[in-house]
Protein backbone atom coordinates (compact mmCIF):
# COMPACT_ATOMS: atom_id res chain seq x y z
CA UNK A 1 0.00 0.00 0.00
CA UNK A 2 1.31 3.43 -0.92
CA UNK A 3 1.52 6.02 1.84
CA UNK A 4 -0.75 8.36 -0.10
CA UNK A 5 -3.57 5.78 0.08
CA UNK A 6 -3.80 5.91 3.87
CA UNK A 7 -6.64 8.44 3.62
CA UNK A 8 -5.55 10.74 6.43
CA UNK A 9 -7.05 13.95 5.09
CA UNK A 10 -10.10 14.91 7.14
CA UNK A 11 -12.64 17.72 6.95
CA UNK A 12 -13.18 17.71 10.72
CA UNK A 13 -10.64 17.65 13.56
CA UNK A 14 -10.01 14.03 14.44
CA UNK A 15 -7.26 12.21 16.30
CA UNK A 16 -4.27 11.27 14.18
CA UNK A 17 -4.25 7.54 13.41
CA UNK A 18 -2.27 5.55 15.94
CA UNK A 19 -1.62 2.98 13.21
CA UNK A 20 0.48 5.51 11.30
CA UNK A 21 2.65 6.22 14.33
CA UNK A 22 3.12 2.52 15.00
CA UNK A 23 4.14 2.06 11.38
CA UNK A 24 6.70 4.86 11.64
CA UNK A 25 8.13 3.48 14.86
CA UNK A 26 8.47 0.06 13.23
CA UNK A 27 10.27 1.63 10.27
CA UNK A 28 12.57 3.42 12.71
CA UNK A 29 13.32 0.21 14.57
CA UNK A 30 14.38 -1.37 11.28
CA UNK A 31 17.10 1.23 10.99
CA UNK A 32 16.56 3.59 7.98
CA UNK A 33 16.08 6.72 10.12
CA UNK A 34 18.34 6.28 13.14
CA UNK A 35 19.88 9.28 14.85
CA UNK A 36 22.04 11.46 12.58
CA UNK A 37 21.56 9.15 9.58
CA UNK A 38 18.50 10.78 8.04
CA UNK A 39 14.90 11.78 8.32
CA UNK A 40 11.58 10.37 7.13
CA UNK A 41 8.49 12.39 6.16
CA UNK A 42 5.15 10.83 5.19
CA UNK A 43 2.00 12.70 4.14
CA UNK A 44 -1.48 11.36 4.67
CA UNK A 45 -2.53 12.22 1.11
CA UNK A 46 -0.92 12.36 -2.31
CA UNK A 47 -3.99 14.06 -3.77
CA UNK A 48 -6.73 16.24 -2.28
CA UNK A 49 -9.88 16.67 -4.36
CA UNK A 50 -11.69 19.93 -3.60
CA UNK A 51 -15.20 19.78 -5.02
CA UNK A 52 -18.08 22.31 -4.95
CA UNK A 53 -18.86 21.55 -1.29
CA UNK A 54 -15.25 21.51 -0.08
CA UNK A 55 -15.25 23.32 3.28
CA UNK A 56 -11.56 22.87 4.04
CA UNK A 57 -9.60 19.89 5.23
CA UNK A 58 -6.46 18.59 6.86
CA UNK A 59 -3.48 16.60 5.66
CA UNK A 60 -1.63 14.52 8.25
CA UNK A 61 2.15 14.85 8.52
CA UNK A 62 4.15 11.98 10.03
CA UNK A 63 7.86 11.38 10.29
CA UNK A 64 10.96 10.14 12.03
CA UNK A 65 13.96 12.19 13.10
CA UNK A 66 16.72 12.09 15.73
CA UNK A 67 15.11 12.34 19.16
CA UNK A 68 17.21 15.25 20.40
CA UNK A 69 16.16 17.57 17.55
CA UNK A 70 13.39 20.08 16.99
CA UNK A 71 11.22 19.83 13.88
CA UNK A 72 10.44 22.70 11.52
CA UNK A 73 8.25 22.25 8.44
CA UNK A 74 7.38 24.65 5.66
CA UNK A 75 4.64 23.95 3.09
CA UNK A 76 4.39 26.13 0.01
CA UNK A 77 3.02 26.27 -3.50
CA UNK A 78 1.95 26.65 -6.17
CA UNK A 79 3.32 29.96 -7.41
CA UNK A 80 0.61 32.19 -8.83
CA UNK A 81 0.10 35.28 -10.95
CA UNK A 82 -2.19 37.52 -8.92
CA UNK A 83 -3.93 40.49 -10.60
CA UNK A 84 -4.32 43.61 -8.46
CA UNK A 85 -5.34 47.20 -9.11
CA UNK A 86 -2.98 50.14 -8.73
CA UNK A 87 -4.64 53.49 -8.05
CA UNK A 88 -2.93 56.71 -9.00
CA UNK A 89 -3.92 60.36 -9.27
CA UNK A 90 -6.75 61.72 -7.18
CA UNK A 91 -6.81 65.04 -5.43
CA UNK A 92 -6.89 67.75 -8.09
CA UNK A 93 -6.33 65.25 -10.89
CA UNK A 94 -8.38 62.29 -12.12
CA UNK A 95 -8.17 58.96 -10.32
CA UNK A 96 -6.86 56.22 -12.60
CA UNK A 97 -6.76 52.46 -12.10
CA UNK A 98 -4.06 50.32 -13.70
CA UNK A 99 -3.95 46.54 -13.78
CA UNK A 100 -0.83 45.05 -12.18
CA UNK A 101 0.17 41.40 -11.88
CA UNK A 102 2.17 40.18 -8.88
CA UNK A 103 4.29 37.08 -9.60
CA UNK A 104 6.60 34.86 -7.58
CA UNK A 105 4.43 34.32 -4.50
CA UNK A 106 3.08 30.89 -3.51
CA UNK A 107 -0.69 30.63 -3.20
CA UNK A 108 -0.27 28.59 0.00
CA UNK A 109 2.42 29.02 2.65
CA UNK A 110 2.36 27.57 6.15
CA UNK A 111 5.03 26.95 8.79
CA UNK A 112 4.69 24.29 11.49
CA UNK A 113 7.19 23.62 14.25
CA UNK A 114 7.79 21.77 17.49
CA UNK A 115 9.67 24.74 19.00
CA UNK A 116 9.64 28.54 18.72
CA UNK A 117 11.04 29.96 15.50
CA UNK A 118 13.08 32.43 17.55
CA UNK A 119 15.30 29.47 18.48
CA UNK A 120 16.61 29.39 14.90
CA UNK A 121 19.49 31.64 13.78
CA UNK A 122 18.42 34.34 11.29
CA UNK A 123 20.80 32.90 8.68
CA UNK A 124 19.09 29.51 8.91
CA UNK A 125 15.65 31.08 8.57
CA UNK A 126 16.79 32.80 5.41
CA UNK A 127 18.51 29.71 4.00
CA UNK A 128 15.53 27.40 4.54
CA UNK A 129 12.88 29.91 3.50
CA UNK A 130 11.17 29.58 6.89
CA UNK A 131 9.94 33.13 7.06
CA UNK A 132 7.57 34.00 9.93
CA UNK A 133 7.34 37.54 8.58
CA UNK A 134 7.33 36.32 4.93
CA UNK A 135 10.43 38.40 4.25
CA UNK A 136 12.07 35.79 2.02
CA UNK A 137 8.85 35.58 0.01
CA UNK A 138 8.74 39.34 -0.33
CA UNK A 139 12.19 39.50 -1.87
CA UNK A 140 11.19 36.92 -4.50
CA UNK A 141 8.02 38.77 -5.52
CA UNK A 142 7.81 41.16 -8.44
CA UNK A 143 5.00 43.18 -10.00
CA UNK A 144 4.40 43.98 -13.66
CA UNK A 145 2.16 46.55 -15.27
CA UNK A 146 2.33 45.11 -18.78
CA UNK A 147 4.56 43.21 -21.17
CA UNK A 148 8.30 43.71 -21.43
CA UNK A 149 11.07 44.49 -18.91
CA UNK A 150 10.24 48.22 -18.93
CA UNK A 151 6.81 47.49 -17.43
CA UNK A 152 8.22 46.12 -14.17
CA UNK A 153 6.97 47.98 -11.10
CA UNK A 154 9.56 49.54 -8.81
CA UNK A 155 10.71 47.09 -6.08
CA UNK A 156 9.48 49.30 -3.23
CA UNK A 157 6.00 49.45 -4.71
CA UNK A 158 6.06 45.70 -5.41
CA UNK A 159 6.80 45.12 -1.71
CA UNK A 160 3.66 47.07 -0.81
CA UNK A 161 1.59 44.84 -3.09
CA UNK A 162 3.21 41.75 -1.57
CA UNK A 163 2.63 42.84 2.05
CA UNK A 164 -1.06 43.54 1.38
CA UNK A 165 -1.41 40.15 -0.26
CA UNK A 166 0.19 38.55 2.81
CA UNK A 167 -2.48 40.10 5.03
CA UNK A 168 -5.30 38.95 2.75
CA UNK A 169 -3.88 35.43 2.49
CA UNK A 170 -3.53 35.22 6.28
CA UNK A 171 -7.19 36.16 6.74
CA UNK A 172 -8.17 33.48 4.24
CA UNK A 173 -6.08 30.85 6.05
CA UNK A 174 -3.71 30.38 3.11
CA UNK A 175 -0.70 31.77 4.98
CA UNK A 176 0.13 31.12 8.61
CA UNK A 177 2.67 30.20 11.28
CA UNK A 178 1.78 27.52 13.85
CA UNK A 179 4.56 27.21 16.40
CA UNK A 180 4.29 24.20 18.67
CA UNK A 181 1.86 22.38 16.37
CA UNK A 182 4.31 19.53 15.66
CA UNK A 183 4.25 16.86 18.39
CA UNK A 184 7.27 14.67 19.22
CA UNK A 185 6.97 11.12 20.52
CA UNK A 186 10.41 9.57 20.76
CA UNK A 187 11.87 9.55 17.26
CA UNK A 188 8.41 10.10 15.73
CA UNK A 189 6.74 13.44 15.04
CA UNK A 190 3.34 14.35 13.68
CA UNK A 191 1.18 17.34 12.87
CA UNK A 192 -1.53 18.59 10.51
CA UNK A 193 -1.65 20.97 7.58
CA UNK A 194 -4.93 22.90 7.64
CA UNK A 195 -6.36 23.59 4.18
CA UNK A 196 -8.87 26.45 3.80
CA UNK A 197 -11.86 26.13 1.44
CA UNK A 198 -10.14 28.12 -1.32
CA UNK A 199 -6.78 26.36 -1.20
CA UNK A 200 -5.30 26.82 -4.68
CA UNK A 201 -5.14 24.00 -7.18
CA UNK A 202 -1.66 22.67 -7.88
CA UNK A 203 1.19 20.96 -6.09
CA UNK A 204 2.13 21.89 -2.53
CA UNK A 205 5.62 20.91 -1.41
CA UNK A 206 6.41 20.17 2.23
CA UNK A 207 9.99 20.25 3.52
CA UNK A 208 10.95 19.19 7.04
CA UNK A 209 14.13 20.06 8.94
CA UNK A 210 15.51 18.40 12.06
CA UNK A 211 17.52 21.03 13.96
CA UNK A 212 19.86 20.58 16.93
CA UNK A 213 21.30 23.62 18.70
CA UNK A 214 20.48 25.85 15.75
CA UNK A 215 22.12 23.52 13.20
CA UNK A 216 20.11 21.37 10.73
CA UNK A 217 21.21 17.73 10.97
CA UNK A 218 18.66 16.15 8.61
CA UNK A 219 15.89 17.07 6.22
CA UNK A 220 13.21 15.40 4.14
CA UNK A 221 10.63 16.44 1.56
CA UNK A 222 7.26 15.29 0.25
CA UNK A 223 4.31 16.83 -1.53
CA UNK A 224 0.68 16.51 -2.51
CA UNK A 225 -1.59 17.85 -5.24
CA UNK A 226 -4.81 19.81 -4.85
CA UNK A 227 -7.37 19.23 -7.58
CA UNK A 228 -10.37 21.49 -8.09
CA UNK A 229 -13.38 19.59 -9.39
CA UNK A 230 -16.85 20.64 -10.53
CA UNK A 231 -17.88 24.27 -10.91
CA UNK A 232 -15.28 25.42 -8.38
CA UNK A 233 -12.57 24.31 -10.77
CA UNK A 234 -13.63 26.99 -13.24
CA UNK A 235 -13.76 29.88 -10.79
CA UNK A 236 -10.87 32.32 -10.43
CA UNK A 237 -10.93 33.13 -6.70
CA UNK A 238 -8.03 35.59 -6.99
CA UNK A 239 -10.03 37.46 -9.62
CA UNK A 240 -12.81 37.85 -7.07
CA UNK A 241 -10.22 39.25 -4.61
CA UNK A 242 -8.70 41.62 -7.14
CA UNK A 243 -10.01 44.67 -5.29
CA UNK A 244 -7.67 47.43 -4.22
CA UNK A 245 -4.78 45.44 -2.79
CA UNK A 246 -2.34 48.25 -3.46
CA UNK A 247 -4.12 50.67 -1.17
CA UNK A 248 -5.25 48.04 1.31
CA UNK A 249 -8.73 49.60 1.27
CA UNK A 250 -10.91 48.08 3.99
CA UNK A 251 -14.06 48.85 1.98
CA UNK A 252 -12.65 47.13 -1.11
CA UNK A 253 -11.56 44.08 0.88
CA UNK A 254 -14.99 43.86 2.52
CA UNK A 255 -16.69 44.13 -0.88
CA UNK A 256 -14.46 41.36 -2.22
CA UNK A 257 -15.28 39.17 0.78
CA UNK A 258 -19.01 39.66 0.26
CA UNK A 259 -18.63 38.89 -3.45
CA UNK A 260 -16.71 35.71 -2.67
CA UNK A 261 -19.37 34.63 -0.15
CA UNK A 262 -22.11 35.27 -2.71
CA UNK A 263 -20.31 33.25 -5.37
CA UNK A 264 -19.86 30.35 -2.94
CA UNK A 265 -23.56 30.42 -2.07
CA UNK A 266 -24.52 30.35 -5.75
CA UNK A 267 -22.17 27.41 -6.26
CA UNK A 268 -23.86 25.47 -3.46
CA UNK A 269 -27.30 26.15 -4.91
CA UNK A 270 -26.35 25.13 -8.44
CA UNK A 271 -24.33 22.08 -7.45
CA UNK A 272 -26.18 18.72 -7.43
Amino acid sequence: MRYGQMGLCRRKGVALPVVALVMLLCIGAAGPARADTGMLLVLGEERVRAGPHFAGGQVGLFGLAPEDTQIYLVARGPEKRVPVDRHSGGGAGPLTVEAVVVVGLPGFYQILSSAPLEDLPPALLWETGIAPDYRTLQTAASAWGGEGPESRVEPREAEIFARNLFRIYEKRGLYGVREGSVVRHGPAFYGRLVLPPDVPAGRIEVRAYAVRDGVPVAEAAAGFAVERTGLLGNLNWDGVWRASVAGGSAVAVLAAALAAALVRRIVRVLSP
